[in-house]
Parts: structure tokens; C-alpha cells; sequence
């Protein structure tokens, strides 16, 4: 298919469909492979004539906030963060409650959307997600592993951010993100990776996964700014230099 992050290339994957009875097992393993989830799918580029994409996961124990972290961190301190807990499939929730013990049988996600609709026809356009319909949003949060959404909104209540994460067993998965486009000075990207930091930290969990980093994207090469980072590479975990 054509590559959706260098123009002009094509992309090969290898994929493995997770098994029903077996599947946090199997992506718990495959994710420590390098490999990546979509829906009931991981995935890894194995493009004949690029090596460009590269998994990698940020070192939490390792973690240091500098003065640019903090200030993100103080910028965004009137915002509040709210984990949904429970298996999502086509986007309704299965036994599932908020943080603070309200239940709730069916994610209201109307506000997700609509957020998530404006992020991506303004700041990814030339991909396929752009042309995504609601149907198309529950399909992504669809999961058959543990899976949660997280919440972030400002002192009005109103949703700023969104970050959908899968739970491993070593870590914190950022499978996609997404926030509102009006507020680009308060750094909402980082903000929400520093706040997956601190969640894994609170759990003792080692790793925050972030997907794929390419060199000369400008769009994913801001994750080499998580320092220490890892890559996987020659199916080897090593540092990012």
C-alpha cells in the first residue's frame, strides 16, 4: 500500500491476527518484538527497500523532566486527566467505570469524535484517517486486549485531548492521540506522553511504548526528544542515539 508517512514510497507489513483465547498473551510478546496493534491485528513495516520506521519505547526509570518538560507540565496544570477503565469493543464499554467509581455500560463519545475529527482533517489531511466516520472511530477503539481511553479536559470540563492506550504487561502502549488544534502553544502531544510517563512510574511498569519514529518526518521524529529512548532494531532492543 502507499507509504503514509514518506510520499512517494510503498509500505509492506508483517501481521499476525490475535488469537481470541490467547491475545493479551501473544501482543504482550509481540509488542517486546517491535510490533504494533490495530483492532484485532500487530503489525510490523518490513518494507523491502526502506528500514525507515523504527518502534520505540521511552526507558521510564530513566525518565529525567528538564526545564522544558516542566514548563509544559505548568502550562497545562489546570487540566485534568480521567482514565475509562474497561475492554472496549465497538466502542462501548464492557464492565467498565470511570476512575472516580461511576459506572458506565456505553462510552458517550460524540465530544471524542468531534475532537478527533478536527485533529486529524486539520493536522493529517493527506493520510486515510482523515476521511474516518464515527463508525470508523468506534472501529478504532475497538480492542481485544486491556485497552483504555484517557480524558483530559480544562477547568470547563471541555475535552482538550484524548489518548487512547493499551496495558502491557511491561508498560504503556500510546496507541493514537489527539487534541484540540486551538490550544497548539500548550504542547498537548508532550503533554500527554509525560502524563503515560508518570502513569507507568505510579505502576512500576518500565516502558512507554510510542510507536514508530522516522528520521526525517517531521510529524514523528519528536519523540527522540524522550529521553532515554530505545529502538528495536535487528531484534534487539538498543539505546536511540
Amino acid at each position: 500500500m502507499p507509504c503514509p508517512y514518506i510520499k512517494g514510497l510503498f509500505e509492506q507489513q508483517t501481521f499476525i491476527k490475535l488469537s481470541n483465547d490467547k491475545a493479551t498473551e501473544e501482543y504482550n510478546e509481540l509488542s517486546r518484538a517491535g510490533f504494533r496493534r490495530s483492532h484485532d491485528t500487530v503489525y510490523r513495516p518490513s518494507c523491502c527497500k526502506c528500514n525507515a520506521c523504527k518502534t520505540v519505547r521511552i526507558k521510564v526509570n530513566d525518565f529525567k523532566l528538564n526545564k522544558n518538560w516542566q514548563r509544559i507540565l505548568n502550562k497545562n496544570k489546570n487540566i485534568s486527566m480521567k482514565i475509562i477503565n474497561g475492554k472496549i469493543i465497538n466502542g462501548k464499554i464492557i464492565n467498565g467505570k470511570i476512575t472516580d467509581g461511576e459506572y458506565i455500560g456505553q462510552l458517550d463519545n460524540d465530544e471524542q469524535f468531534n475532537l478527533f475529527s478536527k485533529y486529524v482533517t486539520t493536522r493529517h489531511m493527506e493520510g486515510g484517517m482523515a476521511a474516518m466516520t464515527r463508525d470508523d472511530y468506534n472501529n478504532l477503539l475497538s480492542s481485544p486486549v486491556d485497552t483504555n481511553i484517557i480524558e483530559f479536559r480544562d477547568m470547563q470540563n471541555k475535552l482538550v485531548s484524548g489518548c487512547i492506550i493499551d496495558n502491557l504487561d511491561d508498560g504503556i502502549s500510546a496507541v493514537y492521540s489527539f487534541f484540540d488544534i486551538n490550544l497548539v502553544k500548550n504542547s498537548l502531544g508532550s503533554y500527554m506522553i509525560l502524563k503515560l510517563i508518570e502513569l507507568a512510574n505510579k505502576h512500576n511498569l518500565p516502558y512507554v511504548y510510542l510507536g514508530f519514529i522516522i528520521k526525517n518526518n517531521p510529524k514523528m521524529i519528536y519523540k527522540s526528544r524522550f529521553k532515554p529512548l530505545e529502538l528495536f532494531k535487528n531484534g534487539l532492543w538498543q539505546p536511540y542515539i
